[in-house]
């Protein structure tokens, strides 16, 4: 499973939601073979909130994110859905940033957290 998240991004800004200006056919193609999302909603109004609550499954709210610091302490120990993958036994990876981590881990004040 490959799950691509981009957010700040409007609800047309590539051409496989109607853009006809912005030409995305790599993007066009993986959503012609995969699942495109026609009625998904971002649960933050910036990038720290709606990582979080993509990878928790929690609204920001309840994670408490509301910059770049991590969910963990409102969550505890419960996993997120790619700690699932991994705990049933699948290879887990990220490219680029989630959760604010940096590239690869430590963020630009070079404290770390790294979701396992």
């Amino acid at each position: 499973m490959l799950f691509i998240i981009s957010d700040d991004l409007t609800a047309t800004a590539l051409s496989c939601y109607g853009n006809t200006v912005v030409k995305t056919p790599n993007i066009d193609a993986l959503a012609a073979r995969g699942t495109r999302f026609t009625g998904a909603y971002c649960p933050g109004t910036y990038c720290g909130p709606s990582r979080a609550s993509f990878m928790s499954g929690y609204y920001p709210h309840a994670t408490r994110v509301l910059g770049d610091t991590s969910h963990r302490p409102a969550i505890g120990a419960r996993p997120t859905w790619s700690q699932h993958f991994k705990i049933a036994g699948y290879y887990t990876a990220r490219v680029s940033k989630i959760f604010h981590m940096g590239v690869p881990g430590g963020d630009r004040r070079g404290r770390r957290y790294q979701e396992e």
